[in-house]
C-alpha cells in the first residue's frame, strides 16, 4: 500500500506567504485543477508545512499498473509522490515524530501516467478533512491510515480519487471512493472494480467509463445493499421524476450513512449530452432555511397525510468531482430534473429498503397512533397535534442497532433534565430487534434552530416497500411521557396501540452518528 510504504526521498517545504500554490502546482503537477484543489484546501485550513515524498507502488498501485500493462503493452508509471499538509511549521523530519492526527489536514497519492507521447498526472488517492463546520456532515466518512515519515497517522474522510481515461473513468472512480467507505476498505481496487463490471458484459475499454448495469454489478459483487432508478428507462419518466424526486432518494443514502451516486447528463460546450457521475458523501444544514416552511415543500402521501422530511432543511450535497476536486457542495436543487439520469443509494447490510420507504411507511403508522396519543396529558404532545393540523410534522429517518437505541435513550436528558428510569432502557433491549430504522419526530424551529426532537418510531430493518401497513414491522414509539405499542387489529381492521410511561417528559437532542 503505497500510503504506507516507507518514503525513498523526503522534501519538507513551507507553505505560508510568499509560497504560491500555483507556482508549485504549475511547476510539479503540470497545473493539475483536481491537484490544486489540494492545495487550495490545505490553505484555506491554514496549512503551515507539505511534505513530499516519494514512494514505491505498492498494493492497489502495483495492483492498478499491472492491469494498465495488460492494457498497453508500453505503459509504464513515470512518478509517486505521497503528500501530506499539516498545521503546523516544521523543518526537519525527525519532527514529525511529535506531531498528533489532528495536525495533519490531509493527504494524496499522485501518480503519473504514462502510454507512448501521452503522460499526465493525476490523485490516484486522497483524504483532505472536509470543512469543519457545524452545519456540514460527512456522513459517510471514515478513518483511513497513511504513514508520513515512517509514522502512522489516521484522518477521518472518504477517498477521493481521479480517471485518468486509461483503466478508469468517472464511474470506477466514484465507485471506489463510496464503495470503500461503505465497506470501510481503503485498499479496494480498480481492477476489482473493473473485474465485477465485467462479471456479465465485457468492459472492453475500462477508461471510457461503465453502463448502469455494470455499475449495479459491481455493487452486488462487493455485497453492498442499494436503490438504483434509471429515470430514461421508466414509463412517464418526468411523473417519476416529480413523485420520486433525485434528491429525497440520495438524502436517504447519505443520512443512513452510506452514501450515494449521481450521474447526469451535461448540456455544456465542453460536452454536450455526455454522461457524468459523483459520488454523495454528506451534506450541508441551514438552519435558517425558508423554503422549507415558505414555499409548502413537503411530502404527500395519500390524500391528508403530510410531513416536512429533513431534507428540507439539507441545503447542499457534499460531493467528490473528479474533474475538479474533492470536497465541493452543489446546491440540492442546482441539476435541474430531467439532467438527473441515474441515482443509487446505498443503505446498511441486513436493511431490506433504503430509508425513505421506511420514512413513509413511518408517516402512516404516525398518523394510525396519533388518534390514541392523549394531547390533554402533556403540553408538548398537545403542540405536536397542532402542528400536525397545520401539516408541518417534521420527520428524519436514520438506521440504528438496538445497542445504539438503548445508548441513545440511556444518555438522553430532556429540556427539564429529566432521565429515563434504567428499568425501562432494560425493557427496550428486550423489545428491539438488532437492527432498526429510527425515524425521529419533531416540529418546527424546535428541530432546526435546536436539533432536538419529540420523540421517534422504530421499525424493523427487515421492512420492505409495501402499500399496506404492517404492524408486525411496527416495534415501538416513544413521545413525552410515554411509549406506544402495538397491541391488535380491531374489529373494523384499525390498530390499536397500548401506552407504557416515559421518564422523559419534554423534547429531547436528535441522534447524533458517533464516529
Amino acid at each position: 500500500m503505497s500510503r504506507l510504504a516507507p518514503a525513498l526521498s523526503t522534501q519538507i517545504t513551507g507553505v505560508d506567504r510568499p509560497f504560491s500554490n500555483f507556482d508549485f502546482v504549475d511547476r510539479e503537477f503540470s497545473g493539475s485543477a483536481p491537484i490544486r484543489r489540494l492545495f487550495s484546501q490545505a490553505r484555506s485550513r491554514g496549512a503551515k508545512t507539505l511534505v513530499m515524498e516519494k514512494v514505491a507502488a505498492q498494493g492497489a498501485v502495483a495492483d492498478e499498473n499491472a492491469e494498465l500493462r495488460d492494457l498497453f503493452p508500453d505503459y509504464q508509471m513515470a512518478g509517486l509522490v505521497r503528500l501530506s499538509f499539516w498545521r503546523t511549521s516544521f523543518a526537519r523530519k525527525a519532527e514529525i515524530a511529535a506531531l498528533c492526527d489532528a495536525d495533519c489536514m490531509g493527504w494524496a497519492i499522485l501518480k503519473l501516467d504514462q502510454v507512448g507521447a501521452r503522460q499526465g498526472w493525476h490523485v490516484f488517492e486522497s483524504v483532505i478533512r472536509a470543512y469543519e463546520h457545524p452545519h456540514s456532515f460527512a456522513t459517510c466518512a471514515r478513518t483511513v491510515p497513511v504513514k508520513i515519515a515512517g509514522r502512522k497517522f489516521e484522518i477521518s474522510g472518504v477517498l477521493y480519487c481521479q480517471q485518468n481515461g486509461l483503466n478508469k473513468a468517472c464511474a470506477q472512480v466514484a465507485l471506489r471512493s463510496i464503495c470503500s467507505a461503505f465497506l470501510d476498505d481503503p485498499d479496494l481496487t480498480f481492477r476489482r472494480i473493473n473485474q465485477l463490471a465485467a462479471s456479465v458484459s465485457p468492459v472492453s475499454k475500462p477508461g471510457e467509463g461503465l453502463l448502469t448495469d455494470q455499475i449495479q454489478d459491481v455493487l452486488d459483487g462487493l455485497g453492498i445493499p442499494h436503490f438504483a432508478i434509471f429515470y430514461p428507462n421508466l414509463d412517464g419518466r418526468q411523473k417519476w421524476r416529480s413523485r420520486l424526486p433525485y434528491q429525497k432518494i440520495l438524502y436517504s443514502g447519505i443520512e443512513s450513512g452510506c452514501g450515494a451516486l449521481l450521474a447526469f447528463t451535461t448540456s455544456g460546450p465542453r460536452a454536450p449530452g455526455c454522461g457524468h457521475i459523483v459520488p454523495l458523501l454528506g451534506h450541508t444544514f441551514n438552519e435558517d432555511t425558508w423554503s422549507a416552511r415558505g414555499d409548502g415543500a413537503y411530502f404527500k402521501i395519500g390524500k391528508d397525510i403530510r410531513y416536512l422530511p429533513s431534507s428540507a432543511w439539507m441545503s447542499s450535497f457534499l460531493i467528490h468531482d473528479d474533474n475538479f476536486g474533492s470536497n465541493l457542495c452543489v446546491a440540492k436543487d442546482y441539476l435541474p430534473p430531467k439532467q438527473a439520469d441515474y441515482v443509487v443509494a446505498l443503505y446498511p447490510s441486513g436493511y431490506a429498503a433504503p430509508g425513505f420507504v421506511a420514512e413513509v411507511a413511518a408517516s402512516r403508522y404516525f398518523y394510525s397512533l396519533l388518534r390514541q396519543l392523549d394531547e390533554s396529558v402533556n403540553p408538548w404532545v398537545n403542540r405536536l397535534h397542532r402542528t400536525v393540523k397545520n401539516k408541518e410534522l417534521i420527520l428524519r429517518t436514520v438506521p440504528i442497532t438496538r445497542e445504539a437505541y438503548c445508548q441513545h435513550v440511556r444518555e438522553m436528558q430532556d429540556w427539564e433534565h429529566h432521565t429515563e428510569d434504567p428499568a425501562t432502557v432494560d425493557d427496550l433491549a428486550r423489545l428491539c430487534p438488532d437492527r432498526m430504522w429510527m425515524i425521529e419526530v419533531s416540529i418546527p424551529d424546535l428541530f432546526s434552530t435546536n436539533l432536538r426532537k419529540l420523540g421517534e418510531l422504530l421499525l424493523s430493518a427487515d421492512l420492505t416497500i409495501s402499500d399496506r401497513p404492517d404492524y408486525q414491522k411496527f416495534v415501538l414509539s416513544r413521545f413525552p411521557g410515554c411509549y406506544m405499542l402495538f397491541d391488535r387489529l380491531d374489529g373494523r381492521r384499525q390498530p390499536r396501540f397500548v401506552a407504557a410511561s416515559s421518564g422523559l417528559q419534554t423534547h429531547t437532542p436528535l441522534w447524533t452518528r458517533k464516529a
